[in-house]
């Protein structure tokens, strides 16, 4: 009778460690699966900050509006949608590209020899990075 009551014990404990062993894999499953999700996000975050970055450096080298759309262009990936507006196209890897992914958006306002300067990057409705810039170049821009 002695021997059928270890034999219950093992499998109880058997039983026990597989189930503690299941729950520590859930858990480490569920941490790598974050993991990569905020890897995901931090590569959109630093793309959208580089091209950010490159449209205002556009944004201050420019005399004009399209010398900005010109600085801009790649592969017409660029274009005007408004009186103070432009849009630029790239895909995931940054690349120009005309039906991308990314949207910067550039978007000024002129306030005698000063332009303030807005610069968004989206995917799709979702804004990764938004960057405030102004520039006083010391003559009006058209």
């Amino acid at each position: 009778m002695k021997q059928k009551e270890h034999i219950t014990a093992f499998y109880l404990e058997t039983l026990l460690l597989i189930m503690v062993f299941v729950g520590i894999i859930l858990v480490l499953t569920q941490i790598f699966g974050l993991a990569r999700t905020r890897s995901s996000d931090a590569k959109d975050k630093t793309s959208a900050v580089c091209l950010c970055q490159n449209a205002a450096e556009s944004f201050s080298a420019a005399s004009s509006k399209k010398e900005l759309l010109s600085l801009l262009n790649e592969k017409d990936n660029a274009r005007e949608t408004g009186e103070n507006m432009l849009e630029c196209r790239y895909d995931k890897t940054m690349h120009p590209d005309p039906q991308g992914d990314l949207a910067v958006t550039i978007r000024w306002d002129i306030r005698g020899k000063m332009r303030y300067g807005t610069i968004e990057t989206k995917e799709a409705d979702r804004t990764i990075y938004s960057l405030d810039t102004a520039v006083c170049d010391g003559e009006e821009w058209q």
